[in-house]
């Protein structure tokens, strides 16, 4: 028997009911499952755990890398998860593993905000250009329109989503990281859960899996756990929080931790923009 030490909110609630399944993809790093249309991580990081995932110890990872392949048939029962591989059955049990909080406080008040782009703005590191030289897609003339947009009063539009779904190559596109990093944002600054919803039904079959599932647990409130760590870091004007934020952020995926801090980037941008110009009406 293996045993799972750490567990998303949306692991465990697939691997609660009883469904058969398949190995969707093996890596080095790392295993795909998809059950029911959801996908499931199995790794190893717990400081970089995905909000789709689980952790096991380096072992672990080691003994199930050995036997399972991609198509290989699962089952799951009640948080226990049974590979039928050619070499026999091999179980991994959930039922005790910690459960990771993957939620955001939507806490951010307008100062945050300010306080965190000006960190971003005057921090080399991080800053605006050092994102867009790290970040998945080609800032050609298009790209960078449906970037202003993100940015402006009005924020992402229906022309937007359609241009960035799917858009860039990778397990997870370029734009769905952009368009997953900009919905956080915003739901950190209390906005509710409608775009994160929208997101979700307008990346039904235009992007990968591994992106689908991203858009679907944003639609139930979970993102990667270190996205909450940022959020506490701005809400404190915490300096060296931030800087450990972000930069376990750059490190998730070849650029999608770029890109989905180019959306954070963006998001709040725009929830300034919008502040402030609700504030100037209003006065």
């Amino acid at each position: 028997m293996l045993y799972a030490h750490t567990l998303s909110p949306y692991a465990a609630e697939q691997l609660s009911s009883n469904q058969l399944g398949r190995v969707h993809s093996v890596f080095r790093s790392g295993i795909n499952l998809a059950l029911s249309g959801a996908l499931i991580h199995v790794g190893t990081d717990a400081k970089l755990m995905s909000c789709t995932g689980m952790c096991v110890d380096a072992q672990t990872l080691d003994a199930l890398l050995a036997v399972v392949t991609p198509g290989v048939l699962i089952r799951v029962r009640a948080g226990l998860l049974a590979c039928y591989t050619t070499d026999g059955v091999v179980e991994l049990d959930s039922r005790s593993a910690q459960l990771m909080d993957c939620s955001l406080a939507n806490m951010l008040e307008l100062s945050d905000m300010l306080w965190a782009i000006d960190y971003l703005r005057v921090t080399e590191q991080f800053g605006w250009h050092t994102i867009l030289k790290h970040a998945g897609l080609a800032m050609t003339d298009e790209v960078s329109g449906h970037l202003l947009s993100l940015c402006s009063e009005q924020g992402v539009g229906s022309k937007t989503i359609a241009y960035l779904v799917g858009r860039g190559p990778g397990l997870t596109p370029s734009g769905d990281d952009i368009l997953l990093g900009y919905a956080a944002s915003l739901l950190m600054c209390g906005a509710d859960y409608q775009l994160a919803l929208t997101l979700a039904e307008a990346a039904s079959g235009r992007t990968t899996h591994v992106s689908q599932s991203y858009f679907d647990a944003l639609a139930r409130g979970w993102v990667h756990p270190v996205f909450g760590d940022l959020e506490r870091a701005i809400a404190e004007h915490s300096e060296p929080h931030m800087q450990a934020a972000l930069g376990a952020i750059t490190r998730i995926g070849h650029s999608s931790g770029w890109d989905g801090l180019l959306g954070l980037y963006a998001g709040f941008l725009h929830a300034v923009a919008h502040e402030q110009c609700v504030a100037f009406q209003v006065v």
